[in-house]
């Protein structure tokens, strides 16, 4: 993704509920209604970020810290969250069908 095509996903969204993460050549612009379908986000540390309505279909999020993330009614189906950690994550009619829940954390009262 370019600069401007970064700095537009960005300010498309108030600053504090975006979060950059570079990974090698990719950068991810975490923030709700983000599309990361596919994408591999293991073991990166997005707690507390705010992925409300995001399109994590089929994304890597194998060992991830997710802990007191919004991921309400996000579409996590098919998605890899092994080892995951979601300890306080919101959950709240989030897709989860096809999800791979191996050794999640913190999932209690939420399935």
């Amino acid at each position: 993704m370019s600069t401007y095509g970064i700095l537009k996903e960005i300010f498309s969204s108030p600053l504090k509920e975006s979060k950059l993460i570079e990974r090698g050549e990719e950068t991810f612009i975490i923030k709700p209604n983000a599309t990361l379908a596919g994408k591999n986000l293991s073991s990166l540390d997005i707690s507390k970020a705010n992925l409300g309505s995001a399109n994590l279909h089929k994304a890597n999020l194998n060992k991830t810290n997710m802990r007191h993330a919004n991921l309400q009614a996000a579409d996590l189906s098919g998605a890899d969250l092994s080892g995951a950690d979601l300890s306080g994550a919101n959950l709240n009619m989030a897709s989860l069908e096809g999800t791979k829940l191996t050794g999640v954390k913190g999932l209690k009262g939420h399935l």
